[in-house]
């Protein structure tokens, strides 16, 4: 019996793992199939993040409404639905689901979903609260099912962290659909098998386990709801807070979903892991630093002897002390140490609330249903109310309040149980100093303001103490003169006087990533700058074919439209723009677009993704033939990997002159990408050059791969070596639509 009972547990734990691996599993490798056809936006994964967060919370909807049924019906209807989802399979979404215009694409991303991934991914997702609603039948009042829950966990954690280091590099996107699939169907006999077994061993059984203690009371429930929501949140937005504002780096999201699944393993594996004075007094004051490291003054660390002397020690001798949180590494640890402490946080006290084994589904229920919440309003609600990534600071705010109000807990629950009323005051003492830390912050930035910065007013500021405590906890941006947001992110505009010239100068902002600059001044309006300047990459390639009379150029990006300023009376210039806002904003905030048209250039702008885009001209027989097209695609520092694959340069070499040139933007902060443009290139005959313009000025200098069979053109480039140490790259592989690895070219 025991023997049996072991084997049972065994088997129930093999099936929550590997649930859990593929619930993990399948996110990634959908997302690569479809990121491409939506233009490679992060917006892409926060909106798969919001389906699997939705279809995780029917699931869990779906297994606590089964184990109401007799066994025999559970048995019936699960096995039922295990095979239904069994017949959906393959995964792979087909090419009639590519998008074919410049519509938001959330809708048609989240139907795509339903129709290719929904109905294995809701088996997946019911499974593990049904397999500890197994254990707990099968071992009666003994053994604890919360185990199993974090055990699943773990197997999300090995899933999400697999992924982008042993199986992307391995395999192709089809070849992982087709071994998820296979693993798939391993899970589904399995599941049948084990929900069989519970029905034969427990026919007695009419319910899951009869509710035996009282009733959660509302409160409680609210709870349930309100602390994963809280979780969720925090991680979503620290999640698009890192990956837009600190370090552009693409699979950077994998840091904050893994210490999010680690505080959910630690709490539900054992009540000892979560001490509230522990974890929430270390909460208070990373929260605190996370959300106002950014605005502290300068001076609070240039004038410290201390934080001078550590930055000295820790970047150099010559290195300011505020290098300490401007610092991107830093910003990192701050931000990741926030999302830690404050998931640990929400998730202890929710397992302080959990209820008896009887009520494990409604537990769940309502679990799941807040990491929806918070899903939706990181993805659904803060995009069309916020102008920037202010969710962030509402979590972090929220997650403060949370940990003070558990910390306060614990001294009320001491003086309640008879400790010591001196330990009871000290801790009562130390929650109102922890308390008041975020106005005495908010105080010291209002003194800093009043005596450096007096020429700010009440308005610009909100207020002198709700504006500047606004302003340091992140709520009010005042540096920027225009503000949007949309799917594809934080666009911004900021105007920058220059007393040498005399004029005002505009820079366009992709989150923090400046991707346009223009002199306001007429008689300066009509030189390019920052990366489009005359001895970048593009500026030698367009200043090559100048002087012919009918130059057709390509644009995939349109920024601000900089390029535009090479072109003169006859020349055609196609932008090629998946964002509607940035052609608005390049007609209506910079000059360089309608300065040609007035030199009687021609502008034609094409909505849409630009490789979709040039596929149906293509179709339609209409090559554009261009002297040189522009490949600057990017949104913020991320890369838009469909565009830089050998299928896609591919359908760029059947839109170019034989004699065109392909000159490819590969400025990134963390990423080569120039020798792997270049290695791409290479393998279809084309001859190429990568291009580092040499200069001081971070907005001048960039890398450019000019690909061409032009060997007159190639030959008479500026002698501008390359920065790249060939010998580091020569492993690069050729990318593919179906297999490329970014942590390859990572610098």
């Amino acid at each position: 019996m025991i023997s049996s009972r072991r084997s049972f547990t065994v088997q129930l734990a093999v099936l929550s793992l590997l649930s859990a691996f593929l619930l993990f599993q399948v996110q990634p490798i959908i997302g690569n199939f479809i990121l491409p056809w939506f233009g490679g936006s992060p917006g892409v994964w926060t909106t798969c993040m919001l389906f699997f967060q939705m279809v995780l919370f029917a699931g869990y909807a779906y297994a606590h409404g089964l184990t109401k049924l007799p066994p025999k019906a559970q048995w019936m209807t699960h096995g039922l639905l295990v095979l239904g989802a069994l017949l959906a399979l393959p995964i792979a979404p087909g090419l009639s689901w590519k998008p074919s215009g410049g519509a938001e694409p959330t809708g048609k991303i989240l139907l795509l979903l339903m129709a290719n991934v929904g109905l294995p991914y809701f088996v997946l997702a019911s499974t593990s609260p049904l397999v500890q609603v197994w254990f707990h039948r099968g071992q009666g009042t003994g053994g604890s099912p919360w185990r199993l829950y974090a055990l699943s966990n773990a197997g999300s954690l090995v899933a999400l962290l697999s992924y982008p280091f042993f199986f992307e590099p391995r395999l192709n996107v089809l070849q992982q659909a087709q071994g998820w699939s296979v693993a798939f169907a391993g899970f589904a006999a399995l599941s049948l098998f084990m929900s069989f077994r519970d029905w034969r061993t427990s026919p007695q059984v009419a319910r899951v386990v009869s509710s035996t203690g009282a009733a959660p009371r509302w409160w409680q429930r609210t709870l349930w709801l309100f602390l994963p929501a809280l979780a969720s949140a925090q991680v979503l937005a620290g999640t698009s807070h890192v990956t837009q504002d600190v370090a552009v780096i693409p699979f950077l999201w994998v840091v904050p979903l893994s210490l999010y699944l680690i505080t959910f393993i630690l709490c539900f594996e054992h009540p000892r892991w979560y001490k509230p004075v522990l974890w929430a007094s270390l909460a208070i004051p990373v929260l605190v630093l996370a959300a106002t490291h950014r605005r502290m003054p300068d001076a609070w660390f240039d004038n410290s002897e201390f934080f001078s002397w550590l930055c000295s020690r820790l970047y150099g001798q010559d290195s300011p002390a505020n290098e300490l949180v401007n610092n991107f590494k830093s910003q990192l640890l701050i931000c990741f140490s926030a999302i830690f402490l404050g998931c640990m946080t929400c998730h202890g006290e929710l397992i302080r609330l959990k209820p008896g084994p009887e009520r494990l589904t409604e537990f769940y229920l309502f679990l799941s249903a807040g990491g929806a919440l918070g899903g939706a309003f990181v993805n659904l609600l803060a995009p069309r109310v916020f102008t920037t990534y202010q969710e962030w600071p509402w979590a972090l705010l929220l997650c403060l309040l949370a940990a003070l109000v558990a910390m306060v807990r614990v001294g009320l629950e001491l003086r309640r149980n008879g400790k010591s009323r001196r330990l009871a005051k000290a801790y009562l003492a130390g929650m109102i100093a922890l308390l008041s830390l975020p106005l005495i912050l908010a105080g010291a930035g209002i003194h800093y303001h009043r005596t450096l910065e007096p020429e700010i007013s009440l308005t610009e500021s909100g207020g002198k103490v709700g504006g500047d405590f606004l302003n340091l906890w992140g709520f009010r941006e005042t540096d920027r003169t225009f503000r949007l947001r949309n799917f594809y992110g934080c666009i911004s505009i900021q105007d920058f006087p220059d007393e040498e010239v005399g004029a005002n100068f505009r820079q366009l902002y992709h989150g923090s990533i400046a991707h346009g600059t223009q002199w306001m001044h007429p008689q300066w309006r009509l030189k390019p700058l920052s990366y489009y300047g005359a001895q970048s990459g593009i500026g030698v390639a367009l200043d090559h074919v100048k002087n012919q009379r009918a130059v057709h150029v390509g644009v995939v990006g349109m920024g601000a439209g900089t390029v535009a300023a090479y072109g003169g009376q006859g020349h055609r210039y196609r932008f090629y723009e998946i964002d509607p806002d940035i052609v608005k904003i390049a007609r209506t905030q910079f000059t360089y677009i309608g300065d040609l048209e007035a030199r009687h250039g021609e502008v034609t702008v094409v909505l849409g993704d630009a490789r979709l885009s040039m596929e149906r001209e293509l179709a339609a027989g209409q090559s554009q033939q261009f002297d040189v097209l522009l490949l600057d695609a990017f949104a913020g520092d991320s890369v838009p990997v469909h565009l830089l694959t050998r299928e896609a340069l591919e359908i760029y070499k059947r839109h170019m002159k034989p004699d065109g040139i392909i000159a490819v933007h590969a400025s990134n902060t963390y990423l080569a990408l120039a020798p792997m443009v270049e290695r791409t290139a290479q393998s279809m005959g084309y001859q190429s050059s990568i291009l580092s313009t040499p200069t001081n000025d971070p907005l001048e200098a960039t890398d450019y791969v000019l690909v061409s069979n032009n060997t007159a053109f190639l030959k008479a480039l500026p002698p501008f070596p390359s920065r790249f140490d060939n010998a580091k790259y020569l492993r690069i592989k050729t990318w593919t639509d179906q297999k490329h690895n970014l942590l390859e070219i990572l610098e």
